[in-house]
């Protein structure tokens, strides 16, 4: 990445040193971040954003600062998009990390706000090539209070895409400690099985997705009745399609697990309502 990056409110190079070897981000993962499309030089879905965000923050006792005001941040992101030039389409990170000092306990509770961007596509786009996935069962997902935001504590992820790696495959599955499906790497899941959208609910462990939350909403005006209800592996079976989402792509369609195989007939249709939103 080159060009510019805004750490609390300043732009600086992006190849300039802003941590030292005592950032409690890279100590201990002490740091909430959130991923955020852009299209037409604005960011989308901003408030679902800020609000798993600022829960976030309110469990993990950082400081309030008006620095994340929802007005604040959107003007930051978009004078950080004119100066990297990437005005039409980007894909930005919000991290919010707290201040250096003292090991697990914290001296502080005070925080920092780094955001970053990099071009990307302008619109949602269905992917041509169906994606392949498979079942990552060598650590499974806690159910806890952590699963509502997203951390720089990543191990599980890190493991479950080496194992994607070594798989051949281009998503995999994660498990909670049920046994039951949760999500994917960096997505949530969905199956559609005789015109339902089934996806798991929250309560079994997945991060509450901005997308997942537009795509629930969008079902209904699909056709598609909604049913959050826990997931076990044998649906892969039983369902026409499989895809999963998040903020950047929109929805990623899934053509095969194992023998299985799958149409993309609902993902088209979610792709298209979801450029009519963010063209309006």
């Amino acid at each position: 990445m080159s060009g510019y990056v805004s750490l609390n409110g300043k732009l600086i190079p992006s190849e300039a040193p802003i941590f030292t070897v005592a950032n409690r981000s890279f100590r201990y993962g002490d740091s909430l971040f959130e991923t955020i499309k852009c299209a037409h030089g604005m960011p989308l879905f901003l408030e679902g954003h800020l609000q798993r965000l600022y829960s976030g923050m309110e469990f993990l006792n950082f400081d309030w600062s008006d620095q994340l005001l929802k007005s604040v941040i959107n003007e930051e992101i978009i004078r950080l998009l004119v100066r990297n030039r990437h005005k039409d389409g980007a894909r930005v990170r919000l991290t919010v990390y707290r201040a250096d000092g003292g090991r697990y306990t914290p001296e502080t509770n005070e925080i920092n706000v780094l955001i970053e961007s990099d071009s990307d596509a302008n619109e949602f786009y269905l992917n041509k090539e169906g994606k392949t996935i498979a079942i990552f069962d060598e650590v499974f997902k806690p159910i806890d209070a952590f699963n509502s935001m997203k951390s720089a504590n990543a191990l599980l992820f890190v493991k479950a895409g080496l194992a994607k790696k070594k798989h051949q495959v281009d998503e995999m599955i994660i498990l909670n400690s049920k046994g039951l499906v949760c999500e994917t790497i960096s997505s949530n899941l969905f199956l559609v099985i005789h015109n339902r959208l089934i996806t798991p609910p929250l309560t079994e462990g997945c991060l509450p997705g901005t997308m997942r939350q537009n795509i629930l909403a969008l079902a209904p005006n699909l056709g598609l009745e909604v049913l959050e209800t826990p997931v076990g592996v044998n649906a892969f079976e039983q369902a026409e399609e499989v895809f999963y989402s998040n903020a950047i792509s929109g929805v990623s369609w899934v053509l095969g697990y194992e023998k299985k195989r799958y149409f993309h007939k609902v993902s088209a249709k979610i792709i298209e309502e979801l450029n009519q939103v963010i063209s309006q």
